[in-house]
């Protein structure tokens, strides 16, 4: 026990400055609970005559004797609280006095059980309530915010596709009236030697071809939205290509008072490239440079090849006058929808779909397409890939015979009618609007050939296709789809089910003759092929020497990776330089196979030759010739040569 004066510091602080006789109350630190206080009376002789107490209220209600010599009481372990000291007299035990408050004893808290400290905490749960329902409400008003905009997008992707779809199906119904105007247009070009009906019918021919356009157009743009475009390559003059393009733009520019300047590569360069695409391409960079310039303009176009590091490259460069294009709006040409506003400009004008093509068709090819524009002169500049290559498809002499048979099935009347009329001169035409019609004619009359639409009342033009090839008695008639639906994975599927040919709406009627007495030529050879089974002799095979180069150099890719049973027809057309639908043609016309099953063929003359010349086990052979299942191998090998591959081996 430390004895404290008046004055005296502790813990930094004065507990009091005056004597305890004259303070009403002690305040103390939390830290200062223990205490012991020492009291006597002003009469010291009495001191010890009588009896003395104390109470401690709010500590006990007791009344504590003071000890006997000292006169002190002790405090300890006292709660932050106040407490009133009580002293009291008594001659003897029986007569008390009342007690008398001496002093108020107050301990103080620490700084953190204060009630400026708990003011501070309730401010703070106060705050921290605050900041929880604010941010519950800031999330709940996100998540809102958020399920409406993707309920918003939703509901924009529905009516784009809703509108997507409603173009595409007007699409697909303008084709076949396109079809009756073009058609019968071009059969009236080559007739008409008068020159001004020639002039009116070629007028009729080229809006046409323009409307044909627009309607391919609108497709293509469907098959962006899905990501559905396909690489659809042909071998031809690059440039020639490119030069009867512009050709077409010549007038147009006359017609509008614009000077066009073109600058064309002269030279033939032969190459792989997709027609389709590069005309879009050049089209829609031509019609906006020409609808953008003023009249007395210039629009210049130069096509170059130019080797870069990665290989050859066409270049391509579209260059107009006309109002410039600010560079803050540069970026947002090739957006779909966008139509700029330029004060005093025509940039406002169109759809804003044909840049926005351009740029997606460059992209799919693997180029790039740049804008600069200034007061004098707005520039497109494309770069696109290109590769050489030499053509593999030899075209087959035609060959007609008197009057073949050709079943015609189109629902449509008048193209129907149309058809019928085109080719009656020389083949004998059943002409019908449904499939039962054709299985009636078909189980009544002979017939060489059959064109069919691929939509159709009932069955579609696959399933009669199908339902054909089925039928042992009709398999050998060559079936020719005739459709205004663009689409090459549906024309492979076609091509699959056993179609010979396929041919898109609107065409030259020439072509569809051209197609028929090619077809009809190999119609003979094909009946035999499909007739029986073919062994097929992979070193003297019985075809032109032309088709003979292909196949051996086909025979040889096969056999370079005979025993991968992941061998694909994708990574064969891709070696033969070829595409795929190109591949299936070429070798159904040659061998009467498709792809997969001729691979299959070569697979299984390898096999009997390892059945009748090793010690090889079936699966081991199976593996070795590329099949990935030992039983899919015997039941192919039964197939073919009439005897599960073990028992053919015991038999020799």
């Amino acid at each position: 026990i430390k004895r404290i004066a008046v004055g005296e510091e502790f813990s930094g602080r004065v507990i009091y400055d005056q004597a305890l006789n004259n303070l009403k109350e002690l305040s103390l630190p939390y830290n200062l609970n223990a205490i012991s206080l020492e009291f006597s009376t002003f009469d010291y002789l009495q001191q010890h005559n009588g009896l003395y107490q104390y109470q401690l209220a709010g500590l006990s209600d007791e009344w504590f004797d003071f000890e006997p010599a000292t006169m002190r009481a002790n405090f300890t372990n006292l709660d932050t609280r106040s407490y009133n000291l009580y002293i009291r007299h008594a001659i003897d035990s029986n007569s008390w006095s009342e007690g008398v408050l001496l002093l108020t004893i107050d301990i103080q808290p620490p700084f953190w059980r204060s009630a400026w400290a708990f003011l501070f905490y309730a401010s703070l749960v106060l705050i921290v309530l605050w900041a929880y329902f604010y941010l519950t409400k800031l999330r709940v008003k996100t998540r809102n915010q958020l399920y409406l905009a993707q309920e918003q997008a939703a509901q924009a992707k529905e009516l784009d596709a809703l509108k997507t779809r409603f173009f595409t199906n007007i699409s697909h119904e303008f084709r076949t009236p396109i079809s009756l105007i073009l058609t019968p247009a071009q059969q009236l070009l080559d007739e008409e030697q008068h020159p001004e009906k020639k002039a009116d019918l070629n007028l009729i021919k080229k809006n046409a071809d323009r409307l044909l356009k627009l309607v391919n157009q609108l497709l293509d743009f469907r098959k962006l939205e899905k990501s559905e475009l396909e690489l659809n390559e042909a071998y031809g003059d690059l440039m020639g290509f490119i030069r009867e393009m512009l050709d077409a733009f010549a007038g147009i520019a006359q017609s509008n008072q614009i000077s066009l300047q073109v600058n064309i590569a002269p030279d033939t360069y032969l190459s792989w490239f997709d027609k389709n695409k590069l005309e879009s391409i050049i089209f829609n960079l031509m019609s906006n440079a020409i609808k953008f310039s003023p009249v007395s303009g210039i629009v210049a176009f130069n096509a170059e090849v130019t080797e870069h590091e990665t290989g050859k490259m066409l270049r391509i460069e579209v260059q107009n006058q006309g109002t410039a294009i600010p560079e803050n709006l540069q970026a947002r040409v090739f957006e779909r929808y966008m139509q700029l506003d330029v004060p005093n400009g025509k940039l406002n004008h169109g759809t804003g779909i044909g840049l926005s093509i351009v740029k997606d068709y460059v992209e799919f090819l693997g180029g790039t397409i740049a804008l600069s524009s200034n007061v004098h002169w707005t520039i497109f500049k494309v770069q696109l890939p290109i590769h050489k290559a030499e053509a593999s498809v030899d075209p087959v002499e035609s060959n007609k015979q008197d009057k073949p048979a050709i079943l015609l099935v189109e629902d449509d009347i008048d193209f129907l009618h149309y058809l019928e009329r085109s080719l009656s001169s020389a083949y004998l035409i059943h002409a019908v609007q449904s499939i039962n019609d054709a299985k009636l004619i078909l189980s009544k009359q002979q017939v060489n050939l059959i064109i069919t639409d691929l939509s159709l009342p009932g069955e579609s033009g696959l399933e009669f296709c199908r339902f054909i090839k089925a039928q042992a008695k009709l398999v050998h008639i060559p079936v020719l789809i005739v459709t205004a639906v663009v689409n090459q994975k549906i024309e492979l599927e076609a091509l699959e089910s056993g179609a010979t040919d396929y041919i898109n709406k609107p065409f030259n009627i020439n072509l569809l003759r051209s197609k028929l007495a090619q077809i009809l030529h190999q119609q003979q050879t094909m009946v035999k092929r499909y007739k029986k089974r073919i062994n097929v002799n992979l070193t003297q095979p019985d075809i032109a020497s032309a088709d003979e180069q292909f196949i051996r150099a086909l025979v040889m890719e096969i056999e370079q990776d005979l025993s991968d049973s992941s061998l694909s027809v994708e990574l064969l057309a891709k070696r033969m330089n070829i595409t795929r639908v190109g591949l299936y043609k070429k070798v159904l016309a040659i061998t009467g196979y498709s792809p997969m099953e001729y691979i299959r063929h070569i697979r299984l003359k390898r096999a009997m030759h390892l059945v009748q010349n090793s010690k090889l086990s079936m699966a081991e052979i199976a593996y070795e010739v590329g099949f990935g299942n030992p039983k899919q191998f015997s039941k192919y090998f039964k197939s073919a040569f009439g005897n599960l591959p073990s028992f053919y081996r015991k038999s020799l």
